[in-house]
């Protein structure tokens, strides 16, 4: 993309050529995140009976009955992992509203942000809160200008999607 042959290809060419590179660069987070899933799974962190109702980031949302010895009704095999779940590959890919997509992208942050930073933030809209979260969200991920050009525009995207409702 940084060779100067590049620029000279046609525009409809550079357009496609975005799409399969986004979705590698998706992937990678996908398998990445599935893993650290699959390494907590087997040390049993994040694991609950499923009377808990377990939510990504949040843990329990539910009190369970524990039996007279402490031990859990259920067995391990049967706990819900789902504390611990951060991404949802297929909602994010099949998402037909980018609220939804977002939602299922990095769930356990987006609790934290959501919890933390959106309920807590000054200001009366939604618009205005959502810009705050966006904001400490790109100063978490660095100080480059990229991340605050574009997490900066969620607010402006989500207004959009809301008034084309």
């Amino acid at each position: 993309v940084r060779a100067p042959a590049f620029g000279g290809r046609g525009l409809g060419w550079r357009l496609f050529y975005m799409a399969p590179v986004f979705f590698a660069f998706r992937m990678r987070f996908y398998v990445g995140w599935l893993c650290a899933e699959a390494a907590c799974m087997a040390a049993a962190f994040g694991g609950y009976p499923p009377s808990a109702r377990a939510r990504p980031g949040r843990g329990p949302s539910k009190a369970w009955a524990r039996a007279e010895g402490g031990e859990d009704p259920s067995p391990p095999e049967l706990w819900d992992f789902e504390s611990i779940r951060s991404i949802d590959p297929v909602a994010t890919e099949t998402g037909r509203r980018f609220r939804g997509g977002m939602r299922a992208w990095n769930m356990t942050v987006q609790w934290w942000l959501a919890h933390y930073v959106h309920r807590r933030a000054p200001g009366g809209g939604p618009v205005l809160r959502s810009a705050w979260t966006m904001l400490v969200s790109a100063f978490w991920h660095g100080l480059h200008p990229g991340y605050y050009l574009s997490f900066l525009s969620v607010p402006l995207w989500l207004a959009a999607e809301g008034a084309a409702e």
